[in-house]
């Protein structure tokens, strides 16, 4: 165990690296804020709260106070508890919700990046596993591993349960695949990776598939959440229709979403939404489509079950939204784009490139303007 939990001097300064990016990235809002405002930057407190945006707030409340049947709070059951439920715990260590949630973050981020190596450089070696959590953390819309939202502690629990499912500790994959289910919904989906991954094990190890039962715990995170949803409003169901009646989405072909986006490029008024609801949702959407259908050929199965139904889940719905920000949980891609670059000179242009849309897309969150 000991040996696990330490650190090698590559993940030493992989940590190192995830911390220095935070604190820019995190900084840069409130400096580039004051510049272009003409105002001084404020406290750290003043600078931290730029993030609080959009979905931020929601969380923070279902922090506080739980899901409740009543008022506008009625309206955020459709956010999954396991990232409320954490932040409310660290809130009793630090007080303040919103710098729990920022410490949350801030830790499964860290956990994040150690498990992606590790998983990575079971197949790939250090160097291209370095290369892919470099790529995850430059990101366009890496900003999201660092706020109070869920995507950091999402995917260290779907990388650590594919890790321990690697690493034959099959209870451990089943218990992180439950957490994973109840913090999104596609944690569900992470049934069928470890399901490709037992299946590839027993056909190469002969491992034995009654080892592989944990798996069946990754549904349960769903059912728990049900049960909320029944124990708060008395239906099951509800996050469904407050879906529906709210946030005016629901599942339909990925057709649809994909003409929608296309309108708004095609419409040009006004320009922002031209760009950001129109040209990042179908780039991002062709990116992933892409790269699931290269995964199909160059990465074990279980990572291109995990890319089909992900791609195909968040593409599937009356309207395309956050695109961009869903192709975080798309972890494999980081592989495949890590494998792609020939001469040092066309990841360095790659990075480049990344890191500015980076810095674009995370001031237009930080304003409180649409970033996904």
């Amino acid at each position: 165990m000991l040996k696990r939990l330490s650190l090698s001097p590559q993940e030493s300064g992989l940590l190192a690296f995830v911390l220095a990016v935070k604190v820019l990235l995190l900084l840069y809002a409130g400096l580039a804020h004051a510049v272009i405002e003409n105002q001084s930057a404020g406290s750290l407190f003043e600078l931290l709260d730029y993030w609080r945006r959009w979905d931020t707030p929601h969380y923070l409340q279902v922090a506080a106070r739980g899901y409740v049947a009543e008022g506008e709070a009625r309206l955020f059951i459709v956010f999954f508890p396991m990232y409320p439920w954490l932040v409310r715990a660290m809130a009793w260590l630090v007080v303040d919700h919103y710098i729990a949630a920022l410490l949350v973050s801030t830790l499964a981020s860290l956990a994040l990046a150690l498990a992606l190596y590790r998983l990575v450089a079971l197949d790939y070696g250090a160097d291209l596993a370095q290369r892919a959590v470099a790529l995850l953390f430059v990101f366009p819309t890496s900003y999201f591993l660092h706020i109070a939202y869920t995507e950091s502690l999402f995917l260290a629990l779907v990388v650590g349960s594919a890790l321990a499912a690697r690493s034959g500790h099959w209870k451990t994959a089943g218990l992180l695949g439950l957490f994973a289910a109840l913090t999104r919904v596609n944690g569900a989906l992470l049934a069928a990776l470890l399901a490709c991954e037992a299946w590839r094990q027993w056909r190469e190890n002969r491992l034995a598939l009654y080892q592989a039962w944990p798996i069946l715990l990754v549904p349960t995170g769903v059912l728990i959440y049900l049960g909320v949803n029944h124990a708060v409003f008395g239906d099951p169901l509800h996050f469904l229709e407050v879906q529906r009646g709210h946030w005016h989405k629901r599942l339909a072909p990925p057709w649809d979403g994909l003409q929608g986006a296309w309108g708004w490029v095609l419409r040009g008024d006004p320009p922002t939404n031209r760009y950001m609801l129109g040209v990042q949702e179908v780039s991002f959407a062709a990116l992933a489509i892409v790269m699931t259908l290269i995964s199909a050929f160059r990465l074990r199965p279980a990572y291109a079950a995990w890319m089909a139904l992900n791609t195909l889940l968040f593409l599937s719905t009356n309207f395309m939204q956050s695109v961009p920000r869903y192709c975080l949980t798309l972890f494999p891609m980081m592989i495949l784009l890590a494998q792609g670059f020939r001469t040092p000179m066309q990841w360095m242009a790659f990075c480049v490139g990344s890191t500015l849309l980076l810095a674009l897309f995370s001031f237009q969150f930080s304003m409180g303007r649409w970033g996904f």
